[in-house]
C-alpha cells in the first residue's frame, strides 16, 4: 500500500444497535466492517479526534517496512500498555539483536530492561530517548519501526 486510508465507521452505537436484531446486532455489521477494512489495509479508527491523529501520523512518518515494533520508554507502565495495543491491532513485538541490546547499554546508566519494551528509566530525558535507545533500534534489521512512549517526569512531592 501506497497511501494509506483511514476509516471512521458509524453506527456503533447502542441506537444503531437497538434497530437491528439481537444476533445482527452482537456479530454482524461490526465484525463484517472490521474483516473487510482490515483485509483492504484500511485503518480503523474510533472517532474523528483519532481519524485527525493518525492521518497526521501517516503525513509525517514513513510507513514501516514491516509489523516488527519496538517500544521504547521511560516508564514501564505505559511502553506495557504500548506493547498490549500494539499486539492487540497485529503487530509483533519485535526481537532485539545481541548488537543492539549492548549498543543501548552504552551511556544509559539507569537502563532498566533491555527488552521489549525498553525502559530506559524514570530519569531519562527526550534526549536520552533520541540519542540512544531510538537510533539504535531503527538500525536493527529485525526492526521495522520504533514507538517513542515518553512520560514527563513530575517533582516528587516534599514532605512537609
Amino acid at each position: 500500500m501506497t497511501k494509506p486510508i483511514v476509516a471512521v465507521k458509524a453506527g456503533r452505537g447502542s441506537l444503531h444497535r437497538s434497530r437491528d436484531s439481537y444476533t445482527a446486532a452482537l456479530a454482524g455489521p461490526q465484525i463484517a466492517a472490521d474483516f473487510v477494512l482490515r483485509q483492504s489495509g484500511i485503518t480503523r479508527v474510533d472517532n474523528l479526534e483519532q481519524m485527525f491523529d493518525v492521518a497526521q501520523a501517516f503525513a509525517h512518518q514513513p510507513l514501516p517496512r514491516g509489523r516488527r515494533l519496538a517500544i521504547v520508554g521511560n516508564a514501564t507502565g505505559p511502553g506495557v500498555l504500548a506493547a498490549d495495543t500494539a499486539t492487540s491491532l497485529g503487530l509483533e513485538l519485535a526481537e532485539l539483536s545481541p548488537a543492539t541490546r549492548d549498543a543501548m547499554s552504552e551511556g544509559l546508566p539507569d537502563l532498566e530492561r533491555i527488552g521489549n519494551p525498553v525502559d530506559i528509566g524514570p530519569r531519562a530525558t527526550g534526549e536520552h530517548m533520541e540519542s540512544a535507545p531510538v537510533n539504535r533500534k531503527l538500525a536493527d534489521d529485525g526492526v521495522d519501526g520504533v514507538l517513542a512512549v515518553y512520560v514527563s517526569p513530575t517533582p516528587a512531592a516534599t514532605p512537609r
